[in-house]
C-alpha cells in the first residue's frame, strides 16, 4: 500500500517512489526520477542513479529487485551483469538505470529527456536519422544513404 494517499497503490508513480527509496537505502547517489507520463511510450518514469563500484551497482539492483518482488512487482527484463558499468531494470511503466559515475557523465541520460519548456512534452534530442527503426514501435525506416543498396 502506498504511504502517500495521493499516489494510487500499484501505480507507476508508487513503483517509482519505492524504487527511489530503495536506491537511497542502498546508498545510491544522484537519484533522479524523471516523470515521462504523456511524453514517452516507453515508460511513465525513468529513474537514474549512481553506484560507486561494480559490486555497489549489483547491490542496488539486487535490493530493488528483492523489495519489489516481495510486493508482487516483477521486472520484465534486467540487463547488465557482473563487470558492467550500467545495469537496467525494466518494470514496465518504470525503468531503472544504475550507472557508475563515469558512465553516467558520458551518457548524460537526463539530457535526453529534458524539455525546452515545462508545459511541453520533451523531445528526444537526437537527429531523426539516428532513431532506431522498429516496425512495431511505429518508427519510420532511416533515410537511405547515397550509394546504399
Amino acid at each position: 500500500m502506498s504511504e502517500d494517499p495521493t499516489i494510487p497503490s500499484g501505480s507507476s508513480a508508487e513503483t517509482a517512489k519505492i524504487i527511489a527509496r530503495v536506491c537511497d537505502e542502498t546508498k545510491a547517489t544522484e537519484i533522479n526520477v524523471v516523470d515521462m507520463t504523456g511524453r514517452s511510450s516507453l515508460a511513465d518514469f525513468f529513474i537514474v542513479c549512481t553506484g560507486n563500484s561494480e559490486p555497489h551497482l549489483r547491490a542496488i539492483a539486487d535490493h530493488v529487485r528483492e523489495v519489489l518482488i516481495k510486493q508482487g512487482r516483477y521486472p520484465l527484463n534486467t540487463d547488465g551483469a557482473a563487470g558492467n558499468q550500467w545495469v537496467v531494470q525494466d518494470y514496465g511503466s518504470v525503468i531503472l538505470h544504475i550507472l557508475n559515475p563515469d558512465t553516467r557523465r558520458y551518457y548524460n541520460l537526463e539530457s535526453l529527456w529534458r524539455s525546452s519548456r515545462d508545459d511541453q512534452p520533451s523531445a528526444w534530442l537526437c537527429p531523426d536519422s539516428e532513431i532506431l527503426c522498429d516496425e512495431p514501435m511505429g518508427r519510420r525506416p532511416p533515410p537511405k544513404r547515397p550509394g546504399a543498396r
